[in-house]
């Protein structure tokens, strides 16, 4: 009979899920849409796009997306290479690039005089910057263009020579034609691939891997991150052959590089179903516990160390509270179709909130995860 009543209540469980899970499928009106790869996905509210990399004002430095030192989007991969785009800049930066190649390209033809293993197979430094030249064993090119007040650079790894010399130059041209500037929310009613601020018009599917990390501004506290990843990619959490989905859930949340920072599944179900995209998936919601960030000794460590009570001596803070949300689906790489993976997370951190505290709740931040997983689906 016990057996009977947990059968009962877990299929009453799965159907209250699956109504309030149903309930999520309106998008608010007031949610905005930004596209990131080939799919769409919205969001409540104006957003931030996460810059990769920190560094001081772009402007106000002689050039322009060096690693390292500029401020720029994080990389999307797309034809095997990588187009990444900049903060806002001032033309100058554009003409301090142009100027780089321009003395670049001089270099060369000097070089070439003595040194038959460089030939320049293209360059152009009109209104965009375009290059392809040999040199040794190795192709090398880059493709820069300013639109919009940004900087974009399309640029793969250097090669061998043969056989990926004509499909290289051709990538490079592929993208100098058909990609532009787009504005923030901008949904391009042609096919194509949408990165930070930028399109690529295309056919059909290409291998890719593209995400943005985006920041409410009405929620400081969570952040979003969304990525479309062809599935040839093969990379995964669990770091082993043919694990399944639940499995790259658990490894996710149980990676030993987490600086102290607690994840506990929540709800009956730890890894329930999920559609992303028109895909199927799993998804898990997490309780998340923080360390206290402080610079006393004690209070990076575990009570087990230090009691709560020389914690407290300390001057310790306890520790923060905060939740968060993963789907995840994992692509067939060898389909005829493209099915990608998918990766979404909403995830919160107290810490990013004006004064240290959650803006807002588990309950609503899990039906806002929802939604968002809910609102995806190819362009």
């Amino acid at each position: 009979m016990k057996l009977v009543n947990k059968i009962l209540m877990a299929c009453l469980l799965g159907n209250i899920s699956f109504a309030l899970q149903a309930k999520t499928q309106a998008i608010p009106g007031d949610w905005k849409t930004e596209c990131v790869g080939y799919f769409q996905v919205s969001v409540p509210g104006e957003i931030d796009i996460g810059i990769a990399r920190g560094g001081p004002d772009p402007s106000k430095l002689r050039h322009a997306l060096n690693a390292g030192s500029y401020e720029f989007y994080e990389d999307s991969n797309y034809l095997g290479g990588r187009i990444r785009t900049s903060s806002l800049l001032p033309k100058t930066s554009f003409l301090n690039i142009k100027e780089q190649k321009e003395n670049l390209m001089k270099d060369l033809k000097l070089r070439m005089k003595t040194d038959p293993s460089i030939n320049i197979l293209e360059y152009d430094n009109g209104n965009s910057i375009n290059y392809f030249y040999k040199s040794g064993k190795h192709n090398i090119g880059a493709v820069f263009i300013y639109d919009l007040g940004r900087i974009y650079a399309y640029q793969k790894p250097m090669a061998e020579s043969e056989p990926n010399e004509a499909q290289a130059r051709s990538d490079y041209m592929y993208v100098l034609r058909n990609f532009r500037a787009r504005s923030l929310y901008e949904l391009p009613t042609e096919r194509g691939v949408c990165v930070p601020y930028g399109f690529v018009k295309d056919d059909r599917p290409q291998k890719r891997s593209m995400g943005i990390i985006m920041r409410l501004k009405d929620h400081p506290d969570v952040k979003i991150l969304f990525r479309d990843q062809s599935a040839l990619f093969n990379e995964n959490f669990k770091k082993e052959e043919n694990a399944s989905v639940e499995q790259e859930l658990r490894a996710f949340w149980e990676r030993p590089d987490w600086g102290g920072v607690k994840y506990q599944a929540l709800g009956f179900r730890k890894f329930p179903s999920v559609q992303i995209g028109g895909y199927k998936g799993q998804s898990t919601f997490v309780e998340i516990t923080r360390p206290t960030r402080s610079s006393k000794y004690e209070c990076s460590w575990d009570d087990q160390y230090f009691s709560k009570a020389e914690k407290k001596a300390a001057g310790c803070l306890p520790q923060t509270l905060d939740y968060g949300y993963i789907a995840y689906v994992k692509g067939d790489p060898d389909a005829k179709e493209d099915t990608p993976n998918l990766l979404l997370y909403v995830m919160q951190n107290s810490e990013d909130a004006p004064d240290g505290k959650p803006t807002i709740g588990k309950d609503e931040l899990k039906k806002m995860a929802d939604t968002i997983a809910a609102s995806i689906k190819r362009r």
